[in-house]
């Protein structure tokens, strides 16, 4: 579906292109949207890891925080 064709095109870019952190917030969205919660948190953490500007880790952990309560359910 489209989801699958989402995560596939963004884990192309990764490889292509590692240090473009718009590719990883995105590829974590992608992840996401097909349950594949633990490598959406990874998107997520390597997104995070790279940010300079605080709004952007606080969106990544907010996602993480997300990510780690629909784990629990």
């Amino acid at each position: 579906g489209e989801a699958d064709r989402a995560e596939q095109a963004f884990e192309r870019l990764v490889r292509r292109l590692p240090d473009y952190r718009p590719a990883w917030y995105n590829l974590g969205l992608a992840r996401h949207r097909r349950g594949r919660l633990p490598e959406a948190a990874e998107a997520f953490r390597t997104y995070r890891d790279s940010a300079s500007d605080p709004s952007d880790r606080a969106d990544a952990d907010a996602w993480l925080k997300r990510i780690e309560a629909e784990k629990k359910r």
